[in-house]
């Protein structure tokens, strides 16, 4: 085999390999950002979670007769039919 042809393989396989390997790195390197960032995510999921668990008892709270109940008389002053009100200063 002829040097010419020998030294163009040879340049080839060169920059074949060059190009896997920043190929990889730069594989690596995404992959290594998406996993960072799925665990952000995750713990973002996580926290969401927690605050939509709380949010829901306090639906379920607010929706009771005893709940509303309660807002009416603490903060509206109002009393059910009968009852009297006494103002303490």
């Amino acid at each position: 085999m002829p040097f010419v042809a020998r030294f163009f393989i040879g340049v080839l396989t060169i920059l074949v390999l060059f190009f896997c390997v920043t190929s990889f790195f730069s594989q690596k390197n995404d992959f290594d950002r998406l996993s960072r960032e799925n665990e952000r995510l995750s713990r973002e999921r996580d926290r969401l979670y927690q605050k939509y668990e709380s949010l829901q008892g306090l639906d379920e709270i607010a929706g009771s007769r005893e709940y509303v109940e309660r807002l009416a008389r603490d903060y509206l002053g109002m009393a059910l039919p009968g009852e009297v009100i006494f103002v303490v200063d």
